[in-house]
């Protein structure tokens, strides 16, 4: 299984850092008012899960997971759904594959049976099990399921269609894919430029990419610069991982190891805080071949040990197998309905 070079993370929408403080100031006054027994209940922890997946991971958990509770006493299938969607989001950045797959797969099979909403949570199904895909390295595995997720958003006018663009260009430009990459992010920041609720530093960062991967590279700074901006202002910390292991990457390549370096162990502090697995092993990557290059054997071998253990993590033979056995599991399901 093929490392994953993860740059950017490629779908959600984020609003104005006082809009989004305030909106978790609010949403958790409204649960202390709000009963058990009403299934608003459901709909705001998972809305707080969302707001804290990028900051706080662990608190995004403590609650997606009372969403599931909530929701499953009260048989509300619905918000069940989408607590295991948020789970899964977040299982995801921790790199615990396995799990969020098996995790993505139950909420599909209560979306399967709903009455209502269906098309708009299968849509986020699909983008997640692309997501995951592509953290894992299986860019082509992945492309099927943003097709699935456009065409219904197509189909039943639904919105965010831009998101699926951003991941399409994302998955696209690792295929090497480079025309397809352009448009698809070029078309995801028209739409997000249409509207000033919409913006969003992933959108910015996925055009930088595809910039230097057509070795537009001072362009490239520039967007990721204003990404980097963007997402500070908006208090995302995800998006500065990200944009750090990308620009480490790019003055990599511009052989400005200082630059390089300098990213890098940004992004590996931020990457180690938050827990998000892959992340480190991308950022402690960059260092160990930079140091390799200034034959520096001591930070070679420092960065190669956390390096590797995040390695063991994502990508154990156990992992990989239990990953197997999942897809495995599913492939028989479908045979059988």
């Amino acid at each position: 299984m093929r490392l994953a070079v993860s740059f950017l993370f490629f779908f959600s929408l984020v609003v104005s850092v006082n809009a989004q403080v305030e909106s978790l100031s609010e949403l958790k006054q409204k649960i202390v008012t709000t009963k058990d027994t009403d299934t608003l209940k459901v709909i705001l922890l998972n809305d707080i899960a969302s707001k804290y997946r990028y900051r706080k991971p662990d608190s995004a958990l403590i609650y997606a997971r009372q969403s599931i509770y909530l929701a499953r006493k009260l048989n509300y299938h619905y918000g069940e759904a989408e607590g295991l969607l948020q789970m899964a989001g977040i299982i995801n950045l921790a790199g615990n594959y396995p799990k969020a797959l098996k995790t993505i797969l139950d909420a599909t099979k209560i979306i399967e049976n709903l009455n209502f909403g269906k098309e708009a949570l299968l849509v986020k199904a699909y983008r997640h099990r692309s997501l995951l895909l592509s953290n894992m390295g299986n860019y082509k595995s992945a492309l099927p399921f943003l097709s699935l997720a456009l065409k219904l958003q197509k189909q039943h006018h639904l919105p965010e269609i831009e998101g699926t663009y951003n991941n399409l260009a994302n998955v696209h430009v690792r295929l090497n894919n480079l025309d397809s990459a352009y448009f698809f992010a070029e078309n995801s920041l028209r739409l997000a430029k249409s509207n000033p609720s919409r913006q969003n530093p992933y959108y910015i960062g996925t055009m930088g990419l595809v910039l230097e991967k057509s070795g537009r590279n001072q362009e490239a700074i520039t967007y990721a610069r204003e990404a980097l901006k963007v997402g500070s202002l908006y208090g995302d910390d995800n998006i500065k991982i990200q944009i750090y292991n990308g620009l480490s990457k790019l003055y990599k390549k511009l052989n400005s190891s200082d630059s390089s370096i300098f990213y890098a162990q940004r992004a590996l502090q931020l990457s180690k805080k938050l827990g998000f697995n892959n992340y480190t092993l991308e950022a402690s990557k960059s260092l160990v071949d930079v140091f390799e290059l200034q034959n520096k054997q001591d930070s070679v071998l420092k960065y190669l040990k956390i390096m590797l253990a995040a390695k063991d993590n994502l990508f154990s033979q156990q992992k990989i197998q239990e990953f197997q056995i999942v897809s495995f599991e599913e492939e028989e399901r479908k045979k059988e309905a």
